[in-house]
């Protein structure tokens, strides 16, 4: 009888901090709608990214034709009811195409992001948390990839491991390693200090422990800024190969190779260049400004 109460007890406190966590994300999340209706930029830049992950995931299956249809006979065609954005040099749907790109930007942004993400937290974590010859080697190392430019660095990437997709994540991942090792160093070291990791040390709690409950997650608001950031510049790292030729390659519908395959007739069609350059403009903008405002909400310290 009493192991049964036991069991209803431990039940009901279950219950509790299921719906205290609950409550607790229901708040954050009205909270964060009430911040983003006050913030035009952030709003912006929330439209800009909400639209741009529903063309990437559902995009393919409106299109209206086939992307990679030729038709030579509606060659460079503007605007029209039937070919909304116009059509290309091969007489293919520009629609279609901006739309099957989406799909591969986001991949892009989002893998790229994820592995910078992935390698930073760990190199950041220990230069920080271990100091001494660690952090001499690890931030030596970042210092050496920053000396490169941003898109040189790339280029020697895709050169070793070939042109492609999957190169192109490699190469953006790479990319925005530098950055997000920094700022999780700077968080760990600012963190590590306070009375309550001490006191966690004092307990006698294993390191790891202490740095992934009590550091890292302390860590969030500035990583999770800096993701959002690197998501949009991963995008326009990889429009830039692909404009270059040594990203994605053809017949595949990558914005920046529209870009590049559009520049030849950008007098008497401007239309093929100018729709898939400004649609990596507006994703990259609503990256930046809904990372803005992920920071200002985030970070107490920048009211």
């Amino acid at each position: 009888m009493g192991k049964a109460v036991d069991q209803m007890g431990h039940a009901a406190a279950s219950r509790e901090q299921s719906g205290a966590q609950k409550t607790k994300g229901q708040w954050w999340l009205a909270e964060f709608l009430r911040y983003i209706t006050r913030n035009t930029s952030a709003l912006i830049g929330l439209v800009l990214v909400g639209a741009f992950i529903v063309a990437g995931t559902v995009g393919i299956y409106l299109a209206p034709f086939d992307p990679h249809a030729v038709n030579l006979l509606e060659r460079l065609e503007p605007p029209s009811a039937e070919h909304l954005l116009g059509t290309d040099e091969l007489g293919r749907d520009i629609l279609s195409r901006i739309l099957y790109g989406a799909r591969i930007s986001l991949m892009i942004g989002l893998m790229a992001a994820g592995l910078s993400l992935g390698i930073g937290l760990i190199l950041g974590s220990i230069a920080g948390f271990y100091g001494g010859w660690w952090d001499t080697v690890i931030m030596r190392a970042i210092d050496v990839l920053l000396s490169f430019p941003g898109i040189l660095l790339a280029i020697m990437v895709i050169a070793i491991a070939g042109p492609g997709a999957n190169s192109v994540i490699l190469a953006a991942g790479i990319f925005g390693v530098p950055a997000m090792s920094r700022v999780v160093r700077g968080e760990v070291l600012r963190i590590k200090e306070r009375e309550f990791v001490q006191s966690a040390q004092a307990l006698g709690m294993g390191n790891l422990h202490i740095l992934v409950k009590y550091i890292l997650a302390n860590s969030l608001p500035p990583v999770i800024v800096m993701t959002t950031l690197n998501i949009g510049t991963a995008i326009l790292t990889g429009a830039a190969l692909s404009f270059l030729g040594l990203g994605v390659q053809p017949p595949d519908a990558e914005w920046g190779a529209m870009v590049s395959q559009g520049r030849d007739f950008i007098r008497t069609a401007p239309h093929v260049t100018m729709i898939p350059g400004l649609a990596v403009f507006l994703v990259v903008l609503g990256f930046n400004l809904l990372g803005d405002g992920l920071r200002d909400f985030l970070d107490p310290r920048t009211d």
